[in-house]
């Protein structure tokens, strides 16, 4: 079979054989690369975006509502399994607003994926006075941060598209073919994934109004936690749910 009738896939893990084995002879030192450019590939195809020149200071694509994404990418091998981004230069100038993060595999499919806004980037990336800019790692505080979205499935259905040398129109077919309704309801399509890339919030904050605030809803969460535990009977929780949720028909304060 000639190169041209493998799969892009399939190309792409071949080439992670073969960066292990020059690594392992001393011809490489390192296994990054080319995992910056297959990242922006990705995260252009997955959420529409136009890649930017390299002129382009602090972001490398920009979606149709001019929103600015820089896109960063990190390869998990064996021997380095850090989960730390490249470095992030003049955060305080807001020179985007998503950082899209993706983490591949050795055989450079992807291993997670997260689009990240500004403001939390801001909150948790690091200082480095040796590297001049801010370090960001993938650590749970950042990933249970609200304003941190997982967008696996979105780049997945992109990495794992099959055949040779895809057209525009092939990898459209593919996005379109995993394409599910937004859960926010908003009525959107997303890339594969249960939401678009920022609606889980919205969700989350109706589940908020719908509760009578994020204290209520915690409550809520509590007692249908004992409910299930058997700490609570039925009776007794729909007497604590009624007791905390507001009526629907209930007037305004």
């Amino acid at each position: 079979m000639s190169r041209s009738e493998v799969s892009t896939r399939g190309l792409l893990k071949q080439y992670g054989d073969i960066l292990r084995e020059l690594r392992s002879r001393g011809v490489v030192r390192s296994y990054n690369n080319p995992a910056a450019d297959i990242a922006e590939w990705i995260g252009a195809q997955a959420f529409g975006l136009t890649l930017q020149a390299a002129s382009a200071k602090g972001y490398d694509a920009v979606d149709d509502g001019g929103r600015r994404y820089q896109i960063k990418s990190r390869r998990i091998t064996s021997e380095n399994p850090s989960t730390q981004l490249g470095v992030v230069r003049d955060l305080a100038e807001k020179q985007f607003e998503y950082l899209l993060a993706i983490y591949f595999e050795e055989d450079f499919q992807v291993r997670a994926a997260y689009l990240v806004e500004h403001r939390a980037v801001v909150d948790h990336a690091l200082f480095s006075k040796a590297q001049k800019g801010h370090i960001l790692h993938a650590k749970s505080a950042l990933l249970s941060d609200p304003r941190c979205h997982d967008v696996t499935a979105e780049c997945r259905a992109i990495s794992h598209a099959d055949g040779s040398r895809e057209s525009a129109s092939d990898l459209q077919h593919t996005a379109e073919s995993s394409m599910a309704q937004c859960a926010c309801g908003c009525g959107e399509q997303t890339a594969g994934g249960t939401f678009r890339p920022g609606h889980d919030s919205y969700l989350r904050a109706a589940a908020e109004r719908g509760a009578g605030g994020v204290i209520r809803l915690a409550k809520l969460v509590e007692r249908a936690q004992a409910f299930v535990d058997g700490a609570l009977s039925l009776t007794e929780f729909g007497e604590q749910v009624r007791a905390l949720v507001p009526r629907s028909d209930a007037p305004a304060a």
